[in-house]
């Protein structure tokens, strides 16, 4: 009997450790805590920060909205992001982070676990257009990350968000 109920609780252990080692798809509703770096500006210095967020999946699995709030040494911001499935594989978004009292509207893809999109049109930041991309992947489990970035033709591109999330 004792070699039973061991080799249960070994089991029931090993499961649990598959289970948080596969990738979790953010399209769920949960509370979620982030680390990572973001700059106010483009040319401003990275910080390095801590974002709690939660996600609400709406319209039958088919959008997410996540909201909640980002902070770093010298600012904080609270950020928004509502996605949508069109179609197969098709994604439409608005992002908005009140840090740069902006929202951006995104038309992207999903594949095998990471959403990529781009800005619908330019957006503009500290008197200048920008080219802007963002991408979520859960495809590394067992969280999500978050880039975002915007690009110029005359420059390299600006990494202004990149969070990893875990379930909290």
């Amino acid at each position: 009997m004792k070699f039973l109920t061991g080799s249960i609780i070994v089991t029931a252990i090993l499961s649990a450790a598959d289970a948080i080692a596969e990738p979790v798809s953010p399209f769920l509703d949960a509370s979620w805590a982030g680390t990572g770096v973001f700059r106010e500006t483009t040319d401003g210095p990275v910080q390095n920060g801590r974002c709690r967020v939660e996600t609400v999946v709406t319209l039958g699995q088919e959008a997410l909205n996540l909201t909640g709030q980002c902070a770093g040494v010298a600012a904080s911001t609270k950020v928004l992001l509502k996605l949508e499935r069109r179609g197969e594989n098709r994604i439409a978004a608005v992002f908005r982070l009140w840090a740069w009292d902006r929202e951006i509207q995104f038309v992207g893809v999903e594949s095998d676990g990471v959403i990529r999109m781009t800005g619908r049109e330019p957006m503009q930041l500290n008197g200048s257009a920008f080219d802007s991309a963002l991408e979520i992947n859960w495809s590394q489990g067992p969280g999500f990350s978050m880039e975002f970035a915007v690009s110029t033709d005359s420059g390299p591109d600006v990494e202004l968000l990149s969070m990893q999330f875990e379930l909290r």
